[in-house]
């Protein structure tokens, strides 16, 4: 249709300003081609060539997106947009991908999206068949890992008499049940540093982006997320088997089973996002794709004044706020994964250096508290880091209190169980912002809790 970002009446509307785009509510998709790694060997299109004009318009690799932003993959701007490309699944069966040419490939996303939306506003579509697709936000369409992988970096190795059981569970170890005081040298439990806790959860926001081609995920050559101690047996330390590190169960396979698809500048073997065969997927735990590798949603940002009978899928959140009629997320909800410069156009006012080049997450967690604000994106207008790092009571020794991730929902401790309660509600990663409900009268405000208000 032919239109724009603002409504006849409005003091921005230019009826000069029209374009041919793509109306609110609308979705399309922008496909990114499967590249060799000689990377000029495209697999399926041709992502650098405008079909009629450097490709003919019979050739199979024309691709009619690539024309939204050719001047930006070809131009003066070009090492800030790079052509939309990624390696096939399994690319290290034969040479290895460089997951380097996959950053900033957000930008040239976010502006084919742009360009193509009349609103110049989109989401992501959730992954139809792993969650539900649709853009319609909640903490249920995040990953749900276990609090039990963690354990495994809480934890020194023990031996013999250093090792407590916990009846039952047919896990030995991982308690301190078998002494009185923390200080006693039979108890192993480990302090984790903020800085160690850093590096683990910024591997570990990357799951909550699986899906997208662009994303490059650390595997086993990565010592730095490794176990401390088996995760299964505290009384084994065998943390480096058949090559590879140890890492939390449940996440991703061995090379053994899965050869991956890039090395980073260390020559560290890392797994494509898009491939849900580099995921551990049985009952235990299933790491899905959480976001469409292709198709988004044209729609309306945060803060937008909405009907009282509007469909909620014209906002970009899928979600209207009940007490005000405009677009929100509501609590519990990932406002630093909604933020991502892969997942919408809701950040777009932040200059390109604002945003890691590998991931898209912004940089500096101040700039997600300040769009959180000035675009009214959480329903209730508070928000709170997550809890996954805390100064928590240890298993088995509920007086003691070491710094740790949140390992099990063995608290006997009401001040402390709430933590296991939150990460369930979807209160997550503490380099995350989320959506958290207002303090309610005299009762104590999550942790770090903090109001647009204020």
């Amino acid at each position: 249709m032919c239109s724009q970002e603002f409504s006849p009446g409005d003091d921005e509307y230019d009826i000069g300003a029209n374009r041919c785009c793509r109306e609110t509510g609308n979705s399309l998709t922008i496909g990114t081609a499967a590249t060799k790694d000689d990377g000029v060997t495209f697999e399926d299109f041709d992502p650098t060539a405008i079909p009629g004009l450097n490709i003919s318009i019979s050739d199979t690799k024309r691709y009619s997106r690539v024309a939204t932003t050719y001047d930006l993959v070809n131009g003066s701007l070009a090492s800030d947009y790079p052509a939309l490309a990624a390696a096939p699944a399994d690319e290290c069966s034969t040479v290895c991908g460089t997951s380097s040419t996959l950053e900033k490939q957000f930008n040239t996303f976010s502006a084919s999206a742009e360009r193509t939306c009349c609103s110049k506003n989109w989401v992501r579509d959730f992954h139809l068949e792993d969650n539900g697709g649709g853009h319609a936000w909640a903490p249920s369409k995040m990953q749900n890992i276990p609090k039990e992988s963690f354990r495994c970096y809480n934890w020194e190795p023990c031996i013999g008499a250093q090792c407590g059981d916990d009846a039952g569970d047919g896990i030995n170890g991982f308690t301190c049940s078998h002494v009185t005081d923390v200080s006693d040298p039979r108890c192993q439990a480990r302090q984790i540093s903020e800085s160690q806790a850093e590096v683990i959860f910024e591997w570990i926001e990357k799951f909550e982006l699986v899906g997208i081609p662009q994303i490059a995920i650390e595997a086993g050559d990565n010592s730095e997320i490794a176990c401390k101690v088996n995760p299964v047996d505290q009384s084994d330390n065998a943390i480096f088997v058949a090559g590879e590190y140890v890492l939390p169960p449940g996440l991703v396979k061995t090379f053994a089973s899965e050869p991956g698809e890039y090395f980073d500048s260390s020559l560290n073997r890392r797994y494509s996002a898009s491939d849900k065969d580099n995921f551990v997927d049985d009952s235990t735990n299933t790491i899905k794709r959480i976001f469409s590798a292709d198709k988004v949603s044209c729609c309306l940002p945060a803060g937008t004044d909405m009907g009282s009978d509007t469909d909620a899928n014209r906002c970009c959140t899928g979600f209207i706020n009940g007490q005000t009629n405009q677009c929100a997320l509501p609590d519990y909800t990932d406002v630093t994964l909604y933020l991502n410069k892969y997942v919408s156009s809701e950040a777009s006012s932040r200059p390109n250096g604002s945003f890691d080049p590998e991931t898209g997450y912004l940089i500096n967690n101040e700039d997600v508290f300040q769009i959180a604000c000035e675009k009214e994106i959480c329903a209730s207008g508070t928000l709170a880091p997550g809890i996954s790092y805390s100064n928590l009571p240890i298993n088995g020794l509920q007086s003691a209190r070491y710094n740790r991730l949140l390992d099990g929902d063995y608290f006997v401790d009401e001040n402390y169980s709430i933590f296991s309660d939150l990460y369930d509600r979807g209160l997550r990663w503490n380099n995350h912002y989320y959506c958290v409900p207002a303090p309610d009268g005299d009762a104590d405000p999550l942790p770090g809790t903090r109001s647009c208000d204020q």
